[in-house]
């Protein structure tokens, strides 16, 4: 459970990352919508 939620607050925090940097969508999320 800990690594879990360790994995998940890295990936929030690439995604807002990702967020701020494009200003538009992530581009994880361009890749999981078809």
């Amino acid at each position: 459970m800990r690594t879990i939620n360790y994995h998940q607050r890295i990936f929030k925090e690439k995604a807002e990352n990702k967020r701020e940097e494009l200003g538009k969508r992530p581009d994880w999320l361009k890749v999981r919508l078809p």
